[in-house]
């Protein structure tokens, strides 16, 4: 995930629920590549977003169409 640092956009969806989407159009055919090879169910993530400490997360799910993934904080 480090190579998509300041790539994504981001929404808390309540408190344990975290949505990244990345703007495909914005990203090349390796990065795109390489975002569908994170799946739910991989390692946890360590993320830092804007303002905030580092928190360790989880992808739970997935969306290729529009690049989002689902988190949730472990």
């Amino acid at each position: 995930m480090n190579d998509f640092e300041s790539q994504a956009s981001w929404d808390l969806s309540g408190s344990d629920l975290l949505v990244l989407k990345f703007d495909g159009t914005r990203l090349s055919s390796e990065k795109r590549d390489q975002l569908n090879r994170f799946r739910a169910g991989n390692s946890p993530v360590i993320l830092q977003l804007a303002a905030g400490g580092k928190r360790k997360a989880t992808i739970i799910g997935y969306g290729g169409r529009d690049n989002s993934f689902y988190l949730t904080w472990v």
